[in-house]
């Protein structure tokens, strides 16, 4: 991924352009999706460029195993790759104890 002024786009090893992105901080690809900013909410894209999770969250990470971190409304949870929440939002996640249970 690069960025070209306030524009970002994704490129493969020749440097070709592969996904003009439509949004703002995209991150990284993890296991195929990648989270990005749009109209203030963020949600994911998968490597087609097209939205995979609609963007309603306050802040999304990246996926781990199967499951990403959301914010939505001071609260936080996990969803799945379909945007399904695995574990519902609460006041605060301790995503580092949750991790080890998942290993």
């Amino acid at each position: 991924m690069i960025q070209e002024g306030k524009k970002y786009k994704y490129i493969d090893k020749t440097g070709s352009t592969v996904i003009n992105v439509k949004g703002k901080y995209p991150s990284e690809f993890s296991e195929g999706y990648a989270s990005l900013q749009i109209n203030e909410k963020w949600g994911y894209i998968d490597k087609t460029g097209k939205i995979a999770i609609e963007p309603k969250y306050d802040m999304a990470y990246s996926f781990t195993d199967g499951l990403a971190l959301v914010s939505e409304g001071g609260r936080e949870g996990f969803i799945d790759t379909d945007g399904n929440y695995v574990i519902k939002l609460t006041d605060k996640v301790d995503y580092a104890s949750f991790r080890m249970v998942m290993l």
